[in-house]
């Protein structure tokens, strides 16, 4: 019901690269977001059913690596929202969006493998006069 507007059932979303190393490889970190935001954006439009989500929740802080060819290999969890949909939303969306095709080399970590901190918030952003909820999904991204 709510892709009868046009995609607007999305709703808001922001990308923020957290530190030099991801302003650096500018273009990697910007297509991992973009991937990583469409996901969550996605899923929480599907799983959230138009449902108002807690205030006060705190992001969701991931740690992230992945193998030089750009594959994702692990995913742990350093701060969880407070909400376990919004978690749950946000672990999916890394899995799906956290791949790369010929990813930089020089971005490696010292170990030889790709480390990212993701984080993650998704608030409520407006509802209509049915009660339909579209949210605010904000993607944050540093290299270590």
């Amino acid at each position: 019901h709510t892709a009868a507007n046009g995609g607007e059932a999305r709703g808001a979303g922001d990308r923020t690269l957290l530190n030099a190393k991801a302003r650096q490889f500018a273009e990697f970190s910007d297509a991992l977001l973009n991937q990583t935001l469409v996901a969550a954006q996605t899923l929480a439009a599907q799983r959230l059913q138009d449902h108002k989500l807690p205030e006060q929740m705190k992001p969701v802080i991931l740690i992230a690596t992945m193998t030089p060819a750009g594959k994702l290999t692990d995913l742990s969890i350093e701060q969880h929202s407070g909400f376990g949909p919004v978690d749950r939303i946000l672990i999916e969306a890394c899995k799906q969006g956290l791949w790369a095709m010929n990813p930089p080399q020089a971005a490696l970590a010292g170990d030889g493998m790709f480390r990212m901190r993701f984080e993650g918030v998704i608030g409520n952003y407006s509802y209509d006069v049915q009660g339909n909820y579209r949210y605010v999904t904000n993607v944050s991204l540093a290299l270590m």
